[in-house]
């Protein structure tokens, strides 16, 4: 026996009675977005560049 059930996740979590964490990972999300903005902010060019290619062939650097 197969049973399909056509739902969004939403309505499924509510049918098996889970609890409605859209406001805690949305205040988490945001809070994330704040960090990863100011990161961004302090971070100078050339130290972000150096990550970039920390990795990379030897050639990268010069592109």
């Amino acid at each position: 026996m197969k049973v399909n059930i056509d739902c969004t996740p939403e309505e499924a979590r509510r049918f098996i009675e889970l609890p409605d964490v859209s406001l805690p990972q949305a205040e988490m999300i945001d809070g994330l977005r704040e960090k990863i903005a100011e990161s961004a902010r302090s971070m100078d060019l050339e130290s972000l560049k150096k990550g970039w290619f920390s990795g990379a062939a030897p050639g990268m650097e010069i592109f």
